[in-house]
């Protein structure tokens, strides 16, 4: 499924609760088909120890040093008791975070995703979120969090829906 828009259009989540993270999830509609092959949603909840693929355009430290190189930290994911004992807003049916490493994703990786599995098998298993502190890219204490994107199927289809209705978005294969 390929979505298209006559300009790029974002939708946050009605239910975002902005500094609490919950439902910390948008689409966004580009103006133009982008090449594939696209990866499809994952069913599962990572479970602890299981590696991990995150990928963005974020800082590259704490300088605030930026990139237009597209990066990816392989990650490993926590116990949910853990997510919760450091982060108390945590809510584990939409959420999951990794262990505390010298490698995270930093300031400006939010919104991008996240994959689980390898080669054929590769599928989205979330977004990234936020951590814990401020400044913090890669400093013991800052587990980080990530929103689980299954559960928000339904809706992501009522959006696309709603837009294709009308006529803001197209999901045409021929474009």
């Amino acid at each position: 499924m390929v979505f298209q828009s006559e300009e790029t259009t974002d939708v946050l989540h009605p239910q975002y609760a902005g500094a609490g993270h919950a439902n910390d999830i948008g689409l966004v509609f580009l103006p133009k088909k982008l090449p594939g092959p696209y990866p499809q949603i994952g069913n599962d909840y990572p479970q602890p120890d299981s590696m991990i693929t995150a990928a963005g355009f974020g800082d590259v430290d704490n300088n605030g040093s930026t990139t237009d190189v597209l990066r990816k930290v392989e990650l490993i994911v926590e116990d949910k008791a853990v997510c919760l004992a450091r982060y108390p807003n945590f809510l584990s049916d939409t959420q999951f975070c990794t262990k505390d490493t010298p490698q995270s994703v930093c300031v400006g990786d939010s919104g991008g995703p996240l994959f689980v599995g390898e080669k054929e098998n590769i599928k989205i298993g979330g977004i990234t979120s936020h951590g814990v502190t401020q400044d913090a890219c890669g400093f013991k204490g800052n587990n980080q969090y990530f929103t689980f994107v299954h559960p928000y199927i339904q809706w992501i289809n009522e959006e696309i829906a709603r837009f294709e209705t009308n006529g803001i978005v197209s999901t045409s294969q021929d474009s």
